[in-house]
């Protein structure tokens, strides 16, 4: 937090030193050409003038540049923290890439945002589809839901970089709309977030199944309907079994032959949550979701004990 104070600091230093450059010139620019006026006849002027604006639009030009890179840097630098705060980013192999990208062709799918953590982490959280931030910025839940979800890891002792982050889907899944614009005074197109298919659900699956063969895990923690039906099924659902805990329970992977599910050998305890962005639309959710965290608390000081 410190850190990115300083860097708030430099930034303001840097506008307000890029303003008071460009006064200090138009101020210089000024004086002179009040001089060129006194002494100067009117060939004398039209001679001039050209070259001072000439050398304004230079110096002006250098300033805005050096400003715009200054801020670019700064703004990476923020990135760069975030992504490390969220943690280690997955590098999906090119062939795993080119299957996936094969497999969604024609689906409204924009971007591919990958899913972060260590390897053997004390939890993994498989969430819906990444939105129009996580794809902009490349770090899951980085919105308002990652808010809340940052206030129920807290809950629970832990911090992003002990835990993988993931989803059913890595690409933003849209919808295209035509709206009038009362601003543009005439109608344009929305690509709204929206919820992924079944079908972008099973053509991303092999995204899923690398990830939670990479990292892992021994508790799966299905934030929304889409993770939970993605690894269990679609006979279970949030409303009815959020908070409680599957344990010893194999979770569906893909069957590349039969371009569909089978249940894998290996058993992990599966927890469904609400997803973190449910309580925007019923504030109600709070208080079971907080309660729902604390359910996962043991688990996590038991599997503390166990890396120990």
């Amino acid at each position: 937090m410190k850190l990115l104070c300083n860097i708030k600091n430099i930034s303001q230093c840097l506008i307000k030193w890029t303003k008071n450059a460009i006064i200090s010139i138009n101020y210089y620019c000024e004086v002179n050409f009040t001089k060129i006026d006194a002494k100067c006849g009117i060939k004398a002027k039209a001679a001039i003038y050209p070259q001072w604006r000439l050398l304004i639009y230079i110096k002006l030009i250098i300033l805005y540049y050096v400003s715009f890179k200054c801020k670019i840097f700064l703004i990476n630098i923020i990135i760069n923290i975030l992504k490390k705060k969220s943690g280690e980013m997955m590098d999906y192999p090119k062939k795993l890439l080119e299957e996936v990208k094969e497999r969604s062709k024609g689906m409204r799918l924009e971007g591919i945002n990958s899913g972060s953590g260590p390897k053997q982490p004390l939890l993994m959280i498989v969430g819906e589809a990444p939105g129009r931030n996580e794809i902009v910025n490349n770090i899951p839940f980085s919105g308002d839901a990652g808010k809340e979800l940052d206030k129920s890891l807290k809950q629970t002792g832990l911090s992003r970089d002990q835990v993988y982050i993931t989803s059913a889907v890595r690409s933003r899944p849209f919808s295209v709309k035509k709206v009038f614009s009362k601003r543009e005074n005439k109608e344009v197109i929305k690509r709204p977030n929206r919820k992924p298919t079944k079908k972008e659900v099973l053509a991303h699956a092999p995204f899923l199944d690398y990830e939670i063969s990479y990292a892992d895990p021994q508790i799966i923690v299905a934030l929304g309907n889409t993770g939970l039906e993605r690894l269990l099924g679609p006979g279970h659902k949030i409303s009815a079994e959020h908070g409680k805990v599957i344990e010893n329970t194999p979770i569906l992977e893909l069957n590349t032959a039969k371009d569909g599910y089978v249940w894998s050998k290996k058993k992990y305890t599966v927890i469904p949550e609400y997803h973190p962005a449910a309580v925007f639309y019923n504030r109600k959710l709070s208080d079971d979701i907080v309660k729902d965290w604390e359910v996962i608390k043991p688990y996590i000081d038991k599997e503390r004990e166990n890396n120990e």
